[in-house]
């Protein structure tokens, strides 16, 4: 198993956090899915999220498997998922590549 640090998983929540108030709402999650190319029903996103927005701590127990973070192949998409962003070369998104993939 691959173990993501908390500050790891906070980059990760902080994209996902379109409006920065703390919460991943289901819209906000649907959003970020629908970037990556999943295509998700709102209330698909609602039974995941359980109708609430999700705190960081939520967050992580949401991708979390069994209290152990998620397998080899779960990092793959993960990091897949981020270089979808990170356009810069730089291993962080910026402003610039984060503009350039919402456009």
């Amino acid at each position: 198993m691959v173990s993501f640090s908390k500050a790891e998983m906070k980059k990760v929540f902080n994209c996902f956090d379109e409006d920065g108030d703390g919460k991943i709402s289901a819209e906000e999650l649907k959003n970020k899915m629908r970037s990556i190319g999943e295509e998700l029903s709102i209330e698909d996103v609602n039974d995941a999220v359980g109708g609430v927005p999700l705190s960081l701590e939520e967050f992580i127990e949401l991708v979390s498997v069994n209290g152990d973070h998620q397998d080899i192949d779960d990092e793959k998409e993960l990091r897949e998922a981020f270089s979808l962003f990170e356009m810069e070369g730089q291993g962080c998104i910026t402003v610039k590549s984060l503009k350039r993939m919402l456009n």
